[in-house]
């Protein structure tokens, strides 16, 4: 399947989109580690005794692995529904995605990094975030070309 590529308006364009999904990626990912946490303090005082029926903690513990179960089941929905918009995900605890973008012929990316309001950075294929430069270099470069 061909990337999808993104000018830097239609990459501007959808962050209002990317914010949403990654403010519920990230509760998602808050609430599957308090759920886990809470789990293995079951496992903790239980043992594996918390698994058996009579046990009273029992029912909780199972609630608790639906619960997660839930949550990575919706974090999975919202990854993919990032992928299908084209975005490439790069970080999901740091918000990192990339957006192809066809720089006269050359596909780089355009980085964004959750909490900046559009895309001020791009970077090589193989650059990475580190290599990340300021836009007005792809520009620079787009006009001498």
């Amino acid at each position: 399947m061909e990337p999808k590529i993104f000018t830097v308006q239609e990459a501007n364009d959808a962050i209002p989109k990317v914010v949403a999904l990654f403010n519920r990626i990230f509760f998602l990912n808050e609430r599957i580690k308090a759920v886990s946490k809470d789990m293995q303090e079951l496992m903790d005082i239980w043992g594996e005794d918390v698994l058996e029926g009579s046990n009273p903690d029992n029912k909780f513990y199972f609630e608790k692995l639906k619960l997660r179960e839930d949550c990575f089941e919706e974090l999975r929905a919202k990854i993919d529904e990032l992928h299908k918009s084209g975005c490439v995900v790069k970080d999901l605890n740091e918000g990192l995605v990339d957006f192809y973008h066809d720089n006269r012929g050359e596909m780089v990316y355009l980085c964004w990094r959750y909490g900046e309001e559009q895309i001020k950075f791009w970077h090589t294929l193989t650059g990475g975030f580190v290599g990340r430069r300021p836009l007005e270099d792809l520009k620079k470069i787009e006009e001498k070309a």
